[in-house]
């Protein structure tokens, strides 16, 4: 269940020849998607997001609810290590699939359960792999934009 409900993964960039904190760029790109309680401890950062707040449905962060970032510094490259949460995204779902199959039940019987579970199983599961993606790929255009200031 936690591999489903948690996503990790690690991806390099070529250090940049400039001056910069890569913390800070992460950083400013979680505030400019709108992510809270971001923190910094050491080489990490570690925040909060979700579906259950209001921002746009195209938001990078819409699927996450929490994650962690961990920067480290090795052989000429930066090595950025991520792991994001869905716990948010698993109950939302979850309770609208659950609403849809609760209303239609009357007039569809035990078939409602079955268009509960493909709901469900499409809306989680579609989010579910897209927001990996949405957040990778903001952090790399983060530090694409970023480049020009940022050394390691």
């Amino acid at each position: 269940m936690s591999r489903l409900l948690e996503a990790r993964g690690v991806f390099s960039i070529s250090k940049p020849s400039r001056e910069g904190d890569p913390l800070e760029v992460i950083s400013d790109a979680l505030s400019s998607a709108r992510a809270h309680s971001i923190e910094r401890d050491g080489h990490k950062l570690r925040f909060s997001a979700g579906p259950l707040r209001f921002v746009p449905s195209w938001n990078p962060l819409l699927q996450i609810d929490r994650g962690e970032i961990e920067v480290m510094k090795r052989n000429g490259t930066l090595e950025i290590r991520y792991r994001l949460r869905f716990w948010q995204l698993l109950a939302l779902t979850g309770f609208l699939s659950g609403g849809a199959a609760l209303m239609t039940f009357r007039r569809l019987g035990w078939h409602s359960i079955g268009l509960f579970a493909l709901f469900f199983a499409l809306s989680f599961g579609l989010n579910r792999l897209i927001g990996p993606w949405q957040f990778r790929e903001l952090l790399r255009k983060s530090f694409a934009a970023s480049s020009r200031r940022l050394r390691v």
